[in-house]
């Protein structure tokens, strides 16, 4: 929420003050070794203007470049960067200063073809949730569902990439640690 309120809205005092407490993020972030944060963004219902939204990552994605930090737009069923045509303008207009985080389930929820979403920004894509999904559910367990991961395999080979990806579960998506 605070995304949508302060980094994306049209009172600037806001985005400035937003901007200034993530530069402590990013600092400690950079101590930590880490190289990404991951905005979620604004969501759909803040109407956002594409314009304004994309000035503002970009002063966001800068701002965590001085900290060694390069700032991930995920794919979030709720926010505004759930519209494949959105990512495509990004990853157009922002050229080589936007990343991406493919969420396989959040593409699920949004109706959004993985594959499709993988052509339109794969080669921005530095980070990716993966979850298995069938008709009992779109966030399961690896194994547990009828995903087909081969072929998200060969997709991600044949477009090089090297990011990272995180099995990413929520609480009633699994019954024991183990899982």
């Amino acid at each position: 929420p605070m995304e949508s309120l302060f980094l994306f809205s049209d009172y600037q005092r806001r985005t400035d003050y937003l901007i200034d407490m993530y530069k402590r993020y990013f600092e400690r972030l950079s101590e930590l070794g880490a190289k990404f944060f991951i905005l979620h963004g604004a969501i759909i219902s803040s109407n956002v203007p594409d314009d304004r939204y994309l000035e503002r990552y970009l002063k966001l994605y800068r701002t965590a470049q001085e900290f060694g930090v390069t700032v991930l737009q995920e794919n979030i069923s709720y926010c505004k960067s759930c519209e494949l045509d959105f990512l495509k303008k990004m990853s157009r207009e922002l050229g080589d200063e936007v990343r991406f985080v493919l969420d396989t389930k959040q593409a699920r929820r949004s109706k959004v073809d993985v594959y499709d979403f993988l052509d339109a920004v794969g080669d921005k894509v530095a980070h990716i949730h993966i979850s298995d999904c069938d008709e009992k559910g779109d966030c399961l367990p690896i194994g547990k569902g009828k995903f087909c991961f081969e072929k998200l395999f060969a997709k991600l080979e044949e477009l090089k990439f090297d990011g990272s990806m995180i099995v990413e579960l929520y609480r009633e998506n699994y019954t024991s640690y183990d899982d």
